[in-house]
């Protein structure tokens, strides 16, 4: 089974076989999964808020530069995190993975609990 891995993926360490190679059509969806898997979205009112990608350097540092957003990227125990804290990026951040979602669809591609945090989010933000 690992020699199998290795030979089809590229070796046993994630950051020699994950890659980042997205079609521009396809960004916003692969962000949008990435995101459903690793992000978080926390609000506590309307002024304090973050939004959490979780992940290796390379490719959180290429999801902010397609969203064009600029956060470090630090350490938090094991794992590298990008915290988003303006309110400005983090609605920029959600709109731009959910400007392309069917809510109708009957098989939506999103996590609905996350994309009614979006729908909160963007709630609070207009009053």
């Amino acid at each position: 089974l690992v020699e199998t891995l290795i030979k089809n993926f590229g070796g046993d360490l994630k950051d020699k076989r994950v890659k980042y190679e997205v079609p521009d059509s396809l960004k916003s969806h692969f962000i949008r999964g990435y995101y459903d898997g690793d992000g978080s979205l926390y609000i506590k009112n309307e002024k304090d808020m973050e939004l959490c990608l979780t992940g290796r350097t390379p490719i959180l540092t290429k999801i902010l530069d397609d969203v064009n957003i600029k956060v470090s990227i630090i350490n938090d125990k094991s794992v590298k995190r990008a915290r988003i804290r303006k309110i400005e990026d983090i609605i920029k951040f959600l709109k731009y993975i959910y400007s392309d979602i069917d809510e109708n669809e009957t098989f939506p591609l999103f996590i609905e609990r996350k994309y009614k945090l979006y729908k909160e989010l963007i709630g609070v933000c207009l009053m």
